[in-house]
């Protein structure tokens, strides 16, 4: 019950949405009414307000009027998808049939629409929504999650740890969240509300027979989130869900790990459904399908790990590159598919209309030339669906034979059948035809015989048909001609006769029974299409594949990149290597190399502002990331290892929901990327410290760098201004001193942009303050006191080398009992216990701990 009001005070219709908004009371529930959809109470005022519509009232059997708004039914789309996307769920109330007495119609809920379960009519080529479940097990959170339009599932499991949480639900753009209630929830709504999640609770996590090959291979953690899913897109689609697909495993041994910080920090994408130009996925998405547009964000977003998929792509990828002819022709063909994705999702739902069903066709025809390029590029068995053509065709020949080319987007209007497909709709449109002539003859006799010529016969849902007369010739109309006044105009009258409303009727009850035939016949044509639904995915999936690939191909073309090489030693090299995004955006992008070894795989790099270190750092983490998708390299020449991670910390950042200052969001960072990294990960840490007091963040710097030399081991890219910090070459022997190179002459400053070995001599902080036109009276003052702190500083840092540093004693406090305790509990198999047992060795282990404290 809605708080405050009796429902048996209003009438019978409002009574009938008030039940409803009883069991959605965290909905906005749109009743359809005719030809609207309609909002009361306070849905109507959220409604008006967040879709800027009219506000009015309605009588409702109280004396207040009922607050009220709608929107048409025909456009009703647009306006949910506007909804959704400020995080608010939208339950669909449609008219079935009358009860009782005529005036109401019985109503049912038909969809419930929510962020994670909605299905935009439009090709959408950002990455689609997730919705997702987890568990919490040993302090391990097991997390599922599925793309409801392509019907694909994935599972990982992760330590529970907010901040990394967080990184995961931003990066997967997870848009809600399907708990139990047992949860404590006040830490969860937190981070959902920090991250824009809509929170939804359900404890059904019932088995769904016929569903069961989808989750019958996961372990329990896994299969209670899974099945909640299921269960809640069962009870909110009220469809089943014959598209989805088993989920795969996202296995950290497979995938290079990207935290949202470093997609963030190296502009790999946007999350808006504003795609920026400046981001690595604009350069390199040249592809023309919406599929291949989601694929290659979701590539761009996990690269792989595994060197045989890698070689594989660069094999595809060479092979279309070399062959211009067949590449243009490629290109143009999947120009011509549409998101098979979303279609396959709208046959399984029910929701495919017949303009849908022609969509589906136009995406087949191409497939035929695209194999036959295929072959020509000798790439056409790493493609499943090339061997399915008679299949592909049946489908084709299936579409071609019953829907019209020019088919409608309704389906209750008619109009979707060709001639032949069915005798009875063509008896009924052939009533039609003799309608229209019977129409003009009618037309024509009232002419003759009124003498009025411009009286003619329309035609409007409100009146049915009616004759119109001008109002300079009504006094022509005489009573003998049984013309009824209908309907007064400004300048007209709209008359009926008894002879029009009878032909009407004929009309109408052919026409109501035709769109009515054709509607069930197309509920039965489009439920055959589930049977297609297998070889719909497996030509989606390569050609999402495909169009991926070819997009590399078009990329290393337009943008003249080369075919990366891999190696075991553990080299990194780089010659000639640009930022694959500033090269398109400026006339003279400078190249630099980069080598990066065992015997030296740590940069430390320093130089003035502005003169391209954060620059050069983002395009070799970039370069990784396209290396490691099968993609070609913006370099004249590239070797890497394989990179587990990347890590990053770049630029000035807050986070004001949870109160972290810059410094503290970059301590996070930093300590997400030293607790988590390995020797085969790369690190781009720019500047690190410069939030703090001087003394302190150039302290943390340098404990950082001895720390990942001496613990981590791995690949790091370093740019700092504290140029104390170059001495660490002298005790770090795998860390090298490199500069990028700026000219000063007469107090203006030239920025080179060309990395070069060893330390800058300066900093030019003054210069590129001069530059952006500070007061000369604060320039001069700043040359005065740089001199002298310089003056005073000078030498005064030998006492900072490693070699000078005698590190503390740490003692271990833990007693023998309590290290026996740890030992016994890291052992203990809790899946295998029975609840006896398990309080048993509780109580024996609490018994260890007391004694290891007398």
């Amino acid at each position: 019950m809605i708080k405050g009001i009796d429902k048996n005070l209003y009438t019978p219709m409002i009574r009938q949405y008030l039940d409803i908004k009883e069991e959605f009371i965290d909905s906005l529930i749109f009743f359809r009414l005719g030809d609207f959809y309609e909002m009361f109470f306070d849905d109507a005022k959220i409604a008006s307000k967040e879709l800027e519509i009219v506000l009015t009232g309605r009588d409702a059997g109280v004396e207040e009027r009922v607050p009220m708004c709608g929107v048409p039914y025909h456009s009703i789309d647009n306006y949910i998808k506007r909804l959704i996307e400020k995080g608010y769920k939208v339950v669909i109330v449609d008219q079935k049939d009358n009860i009782g007495n005529e005036k109401l119609f019985n109503r049912e809920v038909t969809r419930v629409l929510t962020p994670g379960t909605f299905i935009s009519n439009d090709d959408q080529k950002s990455n689609n929504a997730f919705i997702a479940s987890f568990e919490i097990f040993l302090n391990r959170i097991y997390l599922v999650y599925i793309d409801i339009v392509s019907g694909y599932g994935y599972y990982k499991n992760f330590l529970f740890d907010i901040e990394n949480f967080k990184q995961e639900i931003k990066l997967l753009n997870i848009k809600e969240f399907v708990i139990k209630s047992e949860f404590e929830l006040q830490e969860i709504k937190r981070v959902s509300q920090s991250t824009n999640i809509t929170l939804s609770i359900l404890n059904n996590i019932k088995e769904v027979p016929n569903l069961d090959y989808l989750y019958n291979e996961l372990d329990n953690h896994y299969k209670s989130s899974y099945l909640r899913l299921l269960n809640y897109i069962l009870t909110t689609q009220k469809k089943e869900v014959i598209h989805f697909q088993k989920p795969s495993y996202v296995s950290d041994s497979k995938y290079m790990n990207l935290s949202y910080s470093t997609i963030k920090d190296l502009e790999v994408c946007s999350y808006s459904n504003i795609e920026k130009k400046t981001t690595l996925y604009s350069i390199l998405n040249y592809t023309k399908t919406a599929m291949g547009a989601r694929y290659l964000k979701s590539n761009l977003l996990c690269p792989s790990k595994d060197l045989t998929f890698i070689k594989l792509r660069q094999t595809i990828v060479s092979s279309i590159f070399e062959k211009n002819l067949e590449r243009v022709e490629l290109a143009k063909e999947l120009y011509n598919i549409y998101d098979l994705e979303r279609l396959i999702s709208k046959i399984s739902f029910e929701t495919l209309t017949p303009l849908d069903c022609i969509q589906i066709k136009k995406s087949l025809i191409p497939l035929e030339k695209v194999v036959k390029l295929l072959e020509k590029l000798k790439i056409n068995s790493y493609f499943q669906f090339t061997t399915n053509l008679v299949a592909i065709n049946d489908l084709i020949n299936v579409i071609e034979n019953s829907i019209v080319d020019e088919a409608p987007i309704l389906i209750k209007e008619g109009n979707i059948f060709k001639p032949s497909y069915n005798v009875e709709i063509d008896e009924y449109r052939s009533i039609n035809i003799d309608s229209k002539e019977y129409l003009l003859n009618f037309e024509k006799i009232e002419r003759e015989k009124t003498g009025i010529k411009n009286l003619k016969v329309g035609y409007n849902r409100v009146f049915g048909y009616y004759i119109e007369v001008s109002g300079l010739n009504v006094s022509l109309i005489k009573d003998e001609y049984g013309y009824i006044r209908k309907q007064t105009l400004s300048n007209a009258e709209r008359y009926i006769t008894a002879e029009l409303k009878t032909k009407e009727a004929l009309i109408m009850s052919a026409l109501e029974k035709c769109n009515k035939l054709e509607y069930d016949l197309f509920n039965e044509f489009r439920l055959n299409l589930k049977n297609q639904i297998k070889l719909m995915q497996i030509i989606a999936k390569d050609i999402s594949e495909l169009d991926l690939l070819l997009s590399f191909a078009l990329a290393a073309k337009e943008n003249k990149y080369v075919l990366p090489v891999f190696n075991s030693n553990n080299e990194l090299i780089l010659e000639k290597s640009r930022h694959p995004v500033l090269e398109k955006n400026i006339s003279n992008c400078i190249s630099n190399n980069c080598i990066l070894d065992d015997e030296k795989n740590i940069l430390l790099i320093t130089g003035p502002n502005m003169a391209g270190k954060s620059t050069y750092m983002r395009q070799i983490a970039l370069i990784v990331i396209m290396a490691q998708i099968g993609c070609f390299v913006s370099a004249s020449f590239a070797s890497l290892p394989i990179f587990d991670a990347i890590y990053t910390r770049i630029g000035a950042k807050d986070d004001i929901t949870e109160g972290d200052s810059t410094f503290m969001v970059e301590m996070k960072d930093v300590y997400q990327a030293l607790k988590s990294a390995t020797k085969d990960s790369l690190f781009i840490f720019d500047e690190l410290g410069r939030g703090t007091a001087t003394y302190d963040g150039m302290a943390l710097a340098q404990a950082i760098i001895e720390y990942i030399s001496k613990h981590i081991n791995c690949k790091t890219l370093f740019s700092t201004h504290y140029h104390e910090l170059t001495i660490l070459d002298k005790d770090i022997k795998t860390l090298k001193n490199v500069h990028v190179k700026a000219n000063s002459k007469d107090n203006d400053i030239i920025f080179l942009y060309k990395v070069v070995d060893g330390p800058s001599n300066r900093s030019y902080g003054i210069n590129v303050a001069r530059l952006a036109k500070i007061p000369m009276e604060i320039i001069l003052r700043s040359e005065f006191l740089l001199y002298n702190f310089e003056k005073v500083a000078l030498n005064e840092h030998k006492h900072l080398r490693l070699e000078e540093y005698q590190a503390p004693l740490f003692f271990d406090s833990t007693t023998s009992n309590q290290k026996e305790v740890i030992k016994l509990l890291s052992e203990l198999k809790i899946d295998e216990l029975k609840p006896i047992e398990a309080l048993n060795i509780l109580n024996e282990l609490k018994r260890k701990v007391k004694n290891g404290e007398n």
